[in-house]
């Protein structure tokens, strides 16, 4: 603006207003309070600490130095191994260090106070080399490093693992000999209210513990801070660098040394895998501090990020209109530049918008479906860009703006999703609303992916302007990452590629725009570690942020390690709303309250926005938990900031809604004891004076009546608040030393910074100031609309109109507030000890302050008011039927109208200005109602829906007769001048004069997005936007009255099929989604169709089904069949019940060979295979869906058979036992080449041909695979006993049992044989046997228990777990004492006992009988039995008689020889072999072909012993054999086991030259029915091999001219001719014409005591044959 021309203003020195307790300087002795000692003094969480106990020691300089020197830049050269590890081909830096070359070199230094150093170690023969990067800050005793690896041999195999940014250890120097230790650290940022609690374990000598992150990301479950305070000697800090899996152990080695451990949890590669991309470890951060009080630590932590970490990072106070907009999916260029002018209007101080999701074209109506990264241009949205939005926020209201990303989760339908090459998939069973399969993570791995991804998101950033990068991350990446890897070479390379790229990505952003602020997010604050605290703020710590007490938790926790974090606030009234929005506050603070909400408090809100900015300062300085952490509601809890430099400061206390402690003394920190302070209570607007000592010491002393309070307090040193108050006195009383006056604005300017305090405004600005042409009868109002400053100083108002005076006042009336006190309490100095005085006192009214102004203090090119001409400045459609039309001033559409016509009834939408409704296709439509709030804008209301453009008219036709030739339209009248709108389409005398404007509206069209079938009488629709179905019908018709199922979009019911089914529902819970039940089961496919039958005849001709339109706009969903007006419209969308894919739907394991499948449908698995095969030969048990058998520890077994009894259950056995776990795979290998492209492999379901989905579907290159994991769970597979004392006991897992007991007992007092489970030893015949000893085998899976004594026949044997001291169990129901090498599982207890005892596992062992395990024939007359243990037939005999006396040979158990054909041979002697199992009995002739051996128990004279057994005794138990055949009291007990003599040749006898003579052990017959129709002989041959080729080589045959005999066993074969010394005599079953029967026996021989056949020697798929040398 211009200077000043003159200036007539009387400039008043307005007087101080005197309403606040202290005036004036206070002297430095003043310290005095009211009593306190009736105040309880609250507990603390932390030590005590003054200010000058804060500061960085010296001496803990030189200590990092020395250890950075040794452990770092000398270490290796100076033979002490580095801090750092790596392993090569096993072997392991720190053990090689001769192998290795060391060097180092100083860098530039970084600054003054950052020395840099480079170290370099080099293994040529391993071709590896490591580069250290170390930053030195010495002003803090702090470092930083991280190690870079790489190798110079691409083709090498060999593994590089442990590779560590740190394995070493720190000394702890301490008076104390054995000090205590703690370590401190903070939960996560889950979501839940304990996210970020702080945890302090105690580190014992040789305690250990080991922390990692969680599913990638880092500050998931645990915080990667850790803080180590010792006893009497100072501490560490420790921060981890890796935004992804980090690992980090500690163990307390020896009293006073620590060892620690960090690394990226897996990393495992060749190393020729990095010889062209390094691998690098985490960052690790670590700092010495010279103090026992851990918050030395965590402060110095705090004040080095502050100081150190990016320059761009601020503490923001922002708006979010998230909630108002749907995730921003309704966000457009208009809304938002409303919303911003809404926040002026209340007058809400906010520095930045948060532009969060749904910016970008929306897939599925979902913000989740992230990876269209542009801007949705569409007309509707943003057609000019973010740009045009933002821009306005920044040039009007000085705002920063925030945009929202997400570039790493990729989602189905988008465009991201289809570059495959740049997108990594997921593990199977990775699902979850987090890690859902059809996700995709974009690999920042791939160099081509990261170099897109900068491209396009960089230039997002230029184009639109934006000044806060909002990083989110909604996934979790681990599982991805691991996927793509390559198993078994690669290991963690994936990982580490993508954290090296996604920092390149953040710090080339930083790089390209250096003004730029980054915002971390991770599903809230779930990707927090020391890298990304050193570039980016949290401004939203987590997303469970909707309670008064988890925020107040998330603020107490994350505040130890961090500066720069937020959340946000809807607007809640769970406590008070001083409480609530008190409890949010933070070091950067986010509002979304909704500012369509008139009724809101908008005074008090903006009060409390203003003590925010007024303390925030504080919140990223020194921080002091002054309560302990507590999650109930009835205790005190808060916090203090304070900066170490001004020491001044701020606390939040808060008394929590339950507790009953009205008086309490908080103590305060890092004070200066001999400072007096000036404490000021922004609540009572009060000081208190108070010394350090005392604050620190005897505390700050607390009151509140009621519980549910909040108190701020704000402190400074009194010499601060003397020179507050002097330069505040110095000014004076608050003046207006200028004023300078526009067409609309007032730019004034006060003689010191004050502020506006709107006190309980419900409009904030407008409803307390404005201009008059008269401050004594304050006519001619106009409202103020905004007021804004950028210093405090000159304040500029803006009317909501021109200006219709040049002469008048500028006005401020009090809070609508009768209090005649002569203080304007809304308009105070900066430091709010002055107020101004009112320049009008009233006893009826509010009192006024008014700046006078004249035609003086207008600017020089201010136009006359009433030159201005009206004219229209915006044309805004909010809906189909409104239309928004903006003047450049205040307009009055009042008058006199000749015809009485009402307001609306001169307005008219039309197709033009002057319109002939009905012809050509010209129409008019009426309107119904005219509002506005300012005159400015003005709503018009048309009675039904617009045509997509058109024009708003206005006609003069208020006059009788004929228009009034002035070219003005008399209708609309300026508010400043009275000047008449002038006609932009005037007609003379002959019509009314018209002004006419236009409009087009292009609103988002009503769309289903997405049909879901529910269940098999259920269909939701999803839309694209909120729509209602209640509707004005013509019929009253329900809503669901429109809506059928049916075959078609035009069905005929009944007619070749065709058919519809009724809609008997339709219900919403959002709008959005619609749910339709039908009457009855749906087919599998048909159409969901809406018809327009809500009229009585005929259609409308419209085009549109008027039964469903957006809620918000109006707009109709388009007819997909529109019948004109001879029938309804239509909209039909069709649908489809998806078939359940074939799958398997139970997996069992069945011993140690079997697994059984059961799939969801009857399947066959036979199926034409080019390759041939069985359905076993395409099954594999193997480690992997994709084995490498042989490679690593890569396996594969395969599958014996495959059965089924029901086609449902299928069972796989392999070919050798199973391992523990592992897959069962089915391959399409059928196919010689390549697939088959099905995805799918062959095994079909019956019911409907549908085949099994591939799990690893192999395209046209590969087979298609199926994979199903089994696991076969901890547990004994088998228990064998081996003799009287001893048991087998085989396990499904190879097992250990050792074990950390702690009563210090073997293994073997562990174990016990007995009765039952749980023993009772000497009671009711309970027994317990003590174990001697356990052994296990080679391989760990079958272990030898051996008894104290013999064994009875049954029991158990039973493990306990009395390892345990306190006689109480451990409530696992796990037994410790045995545990799996093979997954570390233990063994599930069958008897879990629960705290009060022992867990027991127990399994059964039986001896098995006595019995006989194998039946041999040794000759004609000997028959050998085998027993299964030792026995001796040794026995006192009433009869006398040795054991051959007892047995014999005989036809039945109990024969009667001589009878019928009723036999028995006596047995003539008995032996046995040296192990007395075996026996061989010899009868005293030959025997039958078949018949039984018995044992009789003659040897009683006249009658059995009634015990059911015979007198074959176990050697080793004692225990006889069981009778088969029990005599009772009155017989003989007697056991028999059956023999069979095999058809066999005994006897082969030359006679003479032509004459054999062959013995068979059956009499046997040599007739057959042969289809040759030749004689027996002619299938005898003697030969000199079993095939003879006669003639040729020597190769001989003669013919059997006859065969005889007497007996039918011995038979008589005479030759034709001489026969040769030596030969075979052979027999062929030449009787078949053309091949054999392929039986494998002689058909023509035949026993004739059992009817078997002579089994052939030399079978064949042609003639059977049997030889025998003679």
């Amino acid at each position: 603006m211009k200077t000043k021309k003159g200036m007539a203003l009387f400039l008043a020195i307005l007087m101080i207003a005197t309403n606040l307790v202290t005036i004036g300087t206070v002297a430095n002795d003043t310290s005095s309070l009211s009593d306190n000692s009736e105040y309880q003094t609250l507990g603390t969480q932390i030590s005590p600490i003054t200010a000058a106990e804060t500061d960085v020691s010296a001496a803990d300089v030189t200590r990092m130095r020395t250890w950075i020197n040794n452990n770092l830049i000398n270490a290796g050269s100076n033979g002490t191994a580095p801090a750092y590890e790596i392993s090569y081909n096993g072997t392991l830096l720190s053990e090689s260090l001769s192998s290795w070359t060391f060097s180092n070199v100083r860098n530039t230094d970084v600054s003054e106070n950052v020395e840099s150093y480079t170290v370099t170690a080099a293994n040529t023969s391993a071709g590896l080399t490591l580069r250290c990067e170390i930053l030195f800050y010495t002003d803090y005793a702090a470092c930083e490093w991280e190690v870079f690896a790489s190798s110079s041999n691409a083709s090498d195999v060999n593994v590089v693992t442990d590779f560590y940014a740190m394995k070493s250890e720190i000394d702890m120097p301490s008076e104390t000999a054995s000090p205590a230790a703690t370590v401190h650290y903070n939960r996560g940022s889950m979501d839940q209210a304990n996210a970020f609690k702080p945890f302090s374990d105690t580190v014992s000598v040789n305690s250990t513990q080991t922390f990692t992150a969680d599913g990638g990301r880092p500050s998931y479950t645990y915080m990667p801070f850790f803080n180590f305070s010792w006893q009497n000697a100072g501490g560490a800090v420790l921060a981890i660098g890796w935004p992804a899996q980090w690992y980090f152990k500690y163990t307390r080695t020896a009293a006073q040394e620590l060892s620690l451990e960090i690394k990226q949890e897996t990393f495992s590669v060749q190393a020729g895998k990095i010889s062209e991309d390094e691998a690098k470890t985490p960052k690790v951060f670590m700092m010495f501090y010279n103090s026992s009080n851990m918050i030395k630590g965590q402060n110095l932590y705090r004040r080095f990020t502050d100081e150190y970490n990016n320059e761009n990072i601020r503490q923001l106070l922002a708006s979010s209109a998230t909630v108002e907009y749907d995730w921003m999916m309704r966000a457009n260029t208009t809304n938002q530049i409303s919303t911003f002018d809404k926040y002026a209007y209340y007058g809400l101080p906010f520095e930045m918008y948060w532009m969060d999701t749904g910016w970008y074209p929306i897939v599925n109506n979902d913000w989740v479906y992230t990876g269209n990264w542009s801007v949705d241009t569409s007309p509707f949205r943003f057609p000019n860009g973010l740009s045009e939005f933002m821009d306005y926020g920044k040039q009007n209201y000085g705002m920063d703006m925030l945009v929202w990303f997400e570039p790493e989760r990729v989602m189905p339908g988008t465009e991201l999703y289809s570059m495959t090459n740049y997108l990594l998939t997921p593990q199977n069973n990775t699902g979850g609303w987090h890690y859902g399969n059809e996700w995709r993570l974009f690999n920042y791995a791939d160099d081509d992916a990261l170099q897109w991804m900068q491209n396009r998101i960089y230039g997002i950033i230029e184009d639109e302007g934006i000044d806060v990068y909002r990083q989110d991350f909604n996934i979790a990446p681990l599982y991805f990452w691991q996927n793509g890897d390559t198993e078994g070479v690669d290991a963690g390379l994936t990982e580490n590629k993508y954290i090296q790229n996604y920092m390149k990505f953040l710090e080339d952003m930083l790089d390209m725009f250096p003004d730029i602020m980054l915002d971390n997010c991770a599903s809230g604050g779930r990707r927090i570690d020391h890298e990304m605290n050193m570039i980016s703020g949290a401004l939203w710590r987590c997303d469970d942020c909707y309670t008064t007490i988890n925020e107040q938790l998330h603020n107490y926790g994350l505040s130890y390690w961090i500066g720069v974090h937020g959340t946000g606030t809807i607007l809640t009234d769970e406590v008070s709303p001083t409480y609530d929005i008190r409890s949010r506050f933070g070091p950067s603070f986010t509002v979304s309250w909704s500012y369509q909400n008139a009724s809101l408090d908008w005074g008090h809100l903006l009060t409390m926005l203003e003590q925010y900015k007024d303390v925030r300062e504080y919140m990223v300085k020194d921080y002091y938990p002054l309560t302990p952490y507590d999650e109930t509601q009835n205790v005190w809890f808060g916090w203090q900031y304070n900066d170490p430099d001004s020491s001044e400061g701020v606390v939040q206390m808060f008394r929590r809604p339950d507790n009953s402690q009205p008086n309490v003394n908080v103590k305060l920190y890092g004070l200066e004891p001999n400072t007096t302070y000036a404490v000021y209570d922004f609540d009572t607007d009060t000081y208190q004076f108070m010394t350090g000592s005392a604050l620190m010491n005897t505390g700050l002393p607390l009151s509140s009546a009621e519980a549910g309070q909040s108190f701020l307090i704000k402190y400074m040193p009194l010499a601060t608040y003397n020179t507050m108050v002097s330069a505040s006195d110095s000014a004076g009383a608050i003046a207006v030393t200028d004023i300078t006056i526009d067409q609309k604005t007032a730019a004034v300017t006060f003689n010191q910074p004050v502020q506006f305090e709107y006190l309980n405004a419900p409009k904030g600005v407008s409803s307390h100031w404005f201009f008059t042409s008269s401050s004594t009868t304050l006519a001619d109002k106009v409202t103020v609309e905004k007021a804004y400053t950028t210093d405090n100083i000159t304040w500029y108002f803006e009317a909501a109109g021109y200006l219709p005076y040049h002469a008048g006042a500028l006005c401020l009336i009090e809070d609508n507030q009768v209090d005649s006190d002569g203080v304007i309490s809304g308009l105070v100095s900066s430091d709010r000890r002055k107020s101004v005085q009112a320049t009008s006192v009233s006893d009826t009214d509010s009192d006024l302050f008014a700046i006078p102004f004249t035609a003086d203090d207008v600017t020089e090119d201010t136009p006359i008011p009433n030159t201005v001409p009206i004219s229209v400045v915006d044309v805004t459609v909010t809906d189909p039927t409104t239309v928004e039309v903006t003047f450049n001033q205040a307009v009055t559409m009042n008058h006199e109208c000749e015809n009485g016509n009402k307001l609306h009834g001169h307005w008219f939408f039309a197709d033009c200005a002057d319109p002939n409704p009905g012809v050509n296709g010209s129409w008019q439509v009426n309107i119904t109602s005219i509002q506005t709030e300012d005159n400015i804008t003005w709503s018009f209301q048309a009675e039904s829906t617009l045509p997509a453009s058109g024009v708003l008219r206005v006609t003069e036709n208020c006059r009788t007769g004929t228009g009034d030739a002035d070219s003005l339209v008399q209708v609309v009248r300026s508010r400043i001048s009275g000047d008449q709108l002038v006609a932009n389409d005037p007609q003379g005398v002959d019509k009314f004069d018209v002004f006419a404007v236009p409009y087009s509206y292009n609103f988002m069209p009503v769309e289903v997005t997405d049909v879901t079938i529910v269940d098999d009488r259920t269909v939701n629709l999803t839309f694209n936007q909120a729509v209602t179905l209640d509707h004005e019908c013509e019929q009253n018709h329900a809503d669901n009255v429109h809506w059928y199922f049916s075959d078609s979009a035009l069905p005929n019911p009944g007619v070749n099929g065709s058919w519809q089914i009724n809609v008997s529902s339709v219900t919403t819970t959002d709008n959005v989604t619609w749910s339709f039940q039908a009457e009855s089961a749906l087919p599998s496919e048909g159409v969901l169709r809406v018809v327009e039958n809500c009229k009585s005849v005929g259609g409308d001709a419209d085009s549109y089904v008027k039964a469903v339109s957006a809620s918000s706009t109006g707009v109709q969903l388009v007819a997909t069949h529109p019948a004109g007006t001879e029938g309804f419209d239509v909209f039909a969308i069709g649908y489809t019940i998806p078939q359940a894919p074939l799958a398997v739907v139970k997996t069992e394991i069945i011993g140690d060979r079997t697994v059984a499948l059961t799939f969801s449908e009857t399947v066959t698995m036979s199926h034409a295979c080019p390759a041939g095969g069985s359905a076993a030969a395409h099954w594999f048990f193997s480690d992997t869906a994709l084995p490498n058998p042989g490679v690593g520890d890569s396996w594969q077994i395969s599958v014996s058979s495959v059965t089924t009894e029901d086609n449902l259950t299928w069972y796989f056995t392999a070919a050798e036992d199973l391992p523990a776990e592992g897959v069962l795979r089915f391959s399409e290998m059928c196919y010689i080449t390549q697939g088959d492209e099905g995805d799918f492999v062959n095994v079909t379901s019956i019911e409907n041909g549908k085949k099994l989905p591939a799990t690893h579907p192999g395209g046209i290159h590969g087979y298609d695979v199926f994979a199903v994991s089994y696991n076969v769970p901890l547990a004994i597979t088998e228990v064998k006993t081996v003799n009287s004392t001893t048991v087998d006991v085989t396990f499904s897992h190879p097992v250990t049992m050792t074990h950390d007991c702690q009563n210090e007992i073997s293994t073997a007092a562990h174990w016990y044989f007995a009765d039952v489970a749980n023993p009772i030893p000497g009671v009711d015949g309970s027994w317990q046997i003590d174990v001697t000893s356990v052994t296990a085998s080679a391989d760990n899976r079958t272990w030898r228990f051996v008894a104290a004594s013999a064994l009875p026949e049954t029991g158990v044997l039973r493990v306990t777990e009395n390892c345990r001291g306190n006689g109480n169990g451990d409530e696992d129901s796990l037994v410790q004492t045995v545990k799996s090498l093979f997954d570390s599982t233990t063994l599930e207890a069958t008897d879990p006992a629960g705290s009060t005892a022992f867990d027991v596992y127990a399994v059964a062992y039986a001896f098995p009988a006595l019995g006989v395990v194998n039946v041999d024939i040794v000759s004609e007359s000997t028959v050998a039995l085998t027993f299964n243990e030792a026995v001796t037939m040794e026995h006192v005999c009433p009869a006398g008689g040795s054991a051959a006396s007892h047995w014999f040979f005989a036809d039945s158990p109990n024969p009667t020889p001589g009878t019928g054909d009723s036999w028995q041979i006596p047995v003539s002697t008995v032996t046995h072999s040296d192990d007395n199992k075996t026996w061989y009995f010899t009868a005293a002739s030959d025997l039958p072909a078949e018949g039984l051996l018995r044992f009789s128990e003659m040897y009683y004279i006249t009658q059995g012993d009634e015990d059911d057994c015979v007198n074959v005794t176990s050697l080793d138990t004692g225990r006889k054999l069981s009778a088969t055949d029990p005599g009772g009291p009155n017989g003989y007990d007697v056991f028999a086991v059956s023999y069979n003599i095999p058809l066999q040749v005994t006897d082969v006898t030359k006679v003479n030259d032509t004459t054999v003579n062959v013995t068979f052990s059956h009499p046997v017959t040599m007739q057959h029915n042969c289809p040759g129709e030749i004689d027996v002989e002619a299938s005898w041959y003697f030969a000199d091999q079993p095939d003879p080729v006669p003639g040729v080589g020597g190769s001989w045959q003669v013919n059997v001219s006859s065969i005889t005999t007497t007996d039918n066993k011995t038979f008589t074969f005479t030759a034709a001719s001489a026969l040769p010394e030596t030969g075979l005599l052979r027999a062929t079953e030449n009787c078949y014409v053309s091949h054999g029967d392929d039986d494998k026996y002689i058909m023509f021989v035949t026993s004739l005591v059992t009817d078997e056949k002579l089994v052939a020697n030399r079978p064949s798929s042609g003639f059977d044959v049997f030889v025998v040398s003679y």
